[in-house]
């Protein structure tokens, strides 16, 4: 599964951490307009 997260900021992080911890998950973008 490809995932895109948008916006990495107090749940961001907390998710990105999650999602890479999945074998079938896999982060295709980090989006954050705030960086």
């Amino acid at each position: 599964m490809n995932l895109a997260i948008f916006g990495l900021g107090r749940w961001g992080t907390h998710l990105l951490r999650n999602f890479l911890a999945l074998p079938e998950a896999r982060v295709a973008a980090l989006v954050d307009p705030d960086s």
